[in-house]
């Protein structure tokens, strides 16, 4: 946004003259990351306008860029902008974006001016229509091709629009200036063919490279729409504090209000389908180092706040139960002892009275425990049994849980998901041979829920998308999956962060109480009565109704042979319910948040609002699943491959030497063998040739595709 007071431009000024603007850039989250300030012609530089750029460094602004790369400007609503499927305009400079923002025109821009334009702008683009205004100069006509390539392939549509009648230098503030007005622009836009790209010198001889499947840079989480705006400030506000990306944690919010919600919830989509319960899944793959601890105490407090809350007394009525218990058994076994040796008469009698006793016996009361991290599948099940059919697994080091689920400790090495995918899809449990003893027990869950979030290396995540009796099993589609991007490196500390504010920790205690005093009321209810928990229905109202169909046939559309999702229909075909199931959990938090929860009956609508959050939400969550699952299944050598062509692109070296590879120290490339295993893949992919030896030279280099620049991402 243009920060244009008299303070910031006082702050800004340079030899002693200030900016005529001062335009700040921010990251996708909305948090400044630079500075660029415009001075007037005669004022910095006597003959021209000059800039100047800052960047965030310690807390502050610094002077220079010091290698820091600016994103696009605007890249917040740019985003936005992208997900609407609006048309996005890519002018020469933060004046034309305003200039065009203030008429409803979603816009953006490159810092530094023409030809600086660089790979990681294209990264907020994939699958936008796109439209380049070029400034009217051999430098903006040069630029305007540059990036068309850029994004040529990565955008859904690109087209170059030059503006007829403007003047020598002249850009789309002068056009507009000079009579011209927004109708005209989209008029001429309209008519511009889809760019395509000119034949380049030394493209020649290449062939058609053969694209990576998988984008590395995970898509933003889309915050403001993804979330109800309460719990968007608690997942920004965490993202803060804990200095990580919120993708993560906009994940696991959502886990942890289905943990909340356990059993007693379901979500009627249509009169001849419903979601049998609210259970969510996810699973965030990060390295070492990136606070997953941190992040997963700041969500999931509510849920051991409500175990500390109810602790004492769960201790004093459990200590008076075994007490009583105490005396009564103590009661039987000397009415047994005492007629060792008896008539049938007596024996009948006094079985009659142990009888009797035995009813006096209590049953222990719950533990307050809704969430636990490391489990077996048998403790698992025991405790989805004490809590009334539904429990939650949430770890921020889930190793063993991902072992459990691969069947680490089975000796047949069979997975064990069965529990899983029954909780999941709401099926009956039925376990034997549960407890420590020779003889076990049988414990059966007629309406059984589970809530998973879980935080591992990614690693484990190679091992659970390699295991093809996951993914035939249904597991790995109904598993949400997050790879956030890493934020070590710039995690600065300045000494004046601030602490979680206690008023959102607060409102989000209270609201997921409210949820779990509303699930044991409808669980106890049940069990006091000896009956099975029959489940509060929520229904869709007609605009959410109506949202939900479109969404899902759009899904069904994408999953036809040659369609967008052919390849992933196991994944896509949850993608529609699992949207029901969040947005019947949003609607759930709103219901909370407005004290309307507390005897909440079948019936109670799903509103349009809740079900516009769930399906962004889930939209983004099917991308950053199936990029999961992509990285995660490439063979080493292909791995490997991208890594260096994403390295090229990344320093722009378009001729390299093996030794080159070596040196640069990429992940995998640990000699000369490494790296010619990744440059004969780019090779065999088009991405790359052998250029042999000319002259005194000895070795072979490798020169990159020119699209490599255009189309890495």
């Amino acid at each position: 946004m243009i920060a244009a007071d008299s303070t910031l431009r006082t702050r800004f000024a340079t030899d002693g003259w200030e900016p005529e603007e001062v335009y700040t850039y921010e990251d996708e989250g909305g948090w400044p990351v630079g500075i660029v300030a415009r001075y007037a012609a005669g004022t910095v530089d006597p003959k021209r306008k000059t800039f100047r750029q800052w960047r965030v460094d310690d807390g502050g602004f610094r002077s220079g860029l010091d290698g820091q790369q600016l994103p696009i400007y605007r890249l917040p609503e740019t985003l936005a902008a992208v997900r609407k499927g609006e048309v996005v305009f890519i002018v020469e400079g933060e004046k034309c974006v305003e200039c065009l923002l203030d008429l409803g025109i979603a816009a953006t821009t490159n810092p530094g001016g023409a030809k600086k334009w660089r790979p990681g702008h294209s990264e907020a683009l994939p699958g936008a229509d796109v439209v380049i205004l070029p400034d009217h100069d051999t430098p903006g006509c040069e630029h305007a091709q540059d990036v068309a390539r850029q994004l040529h392939g990565l955008a859904a549509r690109v087209r170059v629009c030059e503006l007829p009648g403007l003047p020598e230098h002249g850009d789309v503030v002068d056009w507009l200036g000079a009579g011209y007005d927004k109708d005209d622009l989209l008029a001429i836009v309209e008519a511009q063919p889809k760019w395509t790209p000119r034949i380049e010198v030394g493209v020649e001889g290449w062939p058609e490279p053969i694209p990576f499947a998988t984008r590395t840079e995970p898509e933003p989480f889309p915050v403001a729409e993804a979330l109800p705006p309460r719990l968007g400030e608690l997942v920004q506000e965490a993202a803060r504090v804990a200095r990580v990306d919120a993708s993560g944690l906009g994940a696991i919010s959502a886990a942890v209000l289905s943990a909340s919600a356990g059993n007693a919830f379901s979500i009627r989509v249509s009169p001849s389908h419903a979601e049998p319960n609210l259970s969510r899944y996810v699973a965030v793959f990060q390295e070492p180092g990136e606070r997953k601890s941190a992040s997963f105490r700041l969500v999931t407090d509510p849920l051991s706040y409500w175990y500390e809350l109810r602790r004492a007394e769960y201790e004093r009525e459990l200590q008076r139960v075994r007490d009583h218990n105490r005396i009564y058994g103590e009661a039987i076994a000397e009415r047994i002892k005492g007629k060792k040796g008896s008539g049938a008469r007596d024996l009948e009698r006094v079985g009659q009275e142990v009888a009797e006793l035995r009813k006096k016996l209590q049953r222990e009361p719950r533990k307050p425990v809704v969430m636990s991290g490391d489990v077996t599948a048998q403790f698992l099940v025991r405790l989805m049994d004490w809590n009334g059919g539904a429990h939650a697994v949430m770890s921020s080091d889930a190793r063993q849980v991902v072992d459990l689920v691969l069947g680490a400790h089975r000796r047949d090495g069979k997975t064990d998901d069965a529990i899983f995918l029954n909780a999941h899809g709401g099926d009956a449990i039925d376990r034997g041979r549960v407890g420590n003893d020779s003889r076990g027990e049988q414990i059966v869950i007629p309406t059984p829920a589970l809530a998973v979030a879980i935080a591992v290396q990614p690693d484990k995540l190679e091992e659970l998308a390699r295991r093809p009796d996951l993914g035939s099993s249904g597991f790995l589609a109904r598993l949400n999956l997050v790879t956030p991007k890493s934020l070590i490196g710039a995690r600065i500390e300045t000494g004046d962060e601030q602490p979680f504010p206690d008023e959102l920790r607060s409102w989000w205690r209270r609201a997921n109480h409210a949820i779990l005093h509303e699930r044991f009321r409808v669980v106890d209810r049940a069990l006091g009565a000896g009956e099975v928990v029959t489940r509060t229905e929520l229904v869709l109202d007609d605009e959410a109704t109506a949202l939900r169909r479109d969404f899902a046939n759009e899904l069904e559309r994408a999953q036809r042979r040659g369609g967008e999702l052919a390849h992933a229909t196991a994944v896509a075909s949850k993608a529609a319910g699992e949207a029901a199931r969040l947005a019947a959990l949003f609607e759930l938090l709103s219901l909370a948040d407005l004290g309307r929860l507390h005897g909440v009956e079948s019936g109670a609508v799903v509103t349009g609002q809740s079900w516009r959050c769930a399906e962004a939400h889930q939209r983004w969550q099917l991308a950053a699943t199936l990029r999961a699952v992509g990285l995660a299944q490439e063979s080493p050598e292909v791995r490997l491959g991208r890594l260096v062509l994403e390295w090229a692109v990344g320093r722009e070296r378009r001729l390299i030497e093996r030794r080159d590879l070596v040196a640069a120290r990429i992940p995998g490339i640990e000699g000369v063998e490494d790296a010619t295993v990744a440059l004969r893949l780019l090779s065999d992919r088009g991405w790359a040739r052998e250029v042999k030896p000319q002259g005194r030279e000895r070795v072979s280099r490798y020169e990159f595709h020119p699209a490599a620049w255009r189309s890495a991402s």
